[in-house]
């Protein structure tokens, strides 16, 4: 989450890339705890996700000018949700 507030610097900037797409495996498989039954509809689910970020530069919208900060704020609030859907499924088992 920090590395985001270094974006301008090449080498942290790709490494918060890559660690924040490194929560996807986990992020499926706690979508797969949930959805047991249909494993499908939880890897439709975070496609869909994924596709709704994408949507920004297929439209051109410039994030460029979006500040630094707010980056770090998106991977924090992503952290706390998944890191509390964690916790309330630990409880479930």
């Amino acid at each position: 989450m920090a590395l985001f507030l270094l974006a301008a610097v090449p080498v942290a900037g790709v490494g918060a890339v890559l660690l924040f797409n490194m929560t996807m495996p986990i992020t499926l498989w706690a979508m797969a705890k949930v959805f047991p039954a249909a494993k499908g509809f939880a890897f439709g689910t975070l496609t869909f996700a994924l596709f709704i970020g994408f949507l920004p530069v297929y439209l051109g919208v410039d994030i460029a000018a979006i500040s630094d900060w707010l980056f770090a704020a998106i991977a924090g609030g992503t952290l706390v949700i998944l890191l509390l859907g964690l916790h309330k499924m630990r409880k479930k088992l």
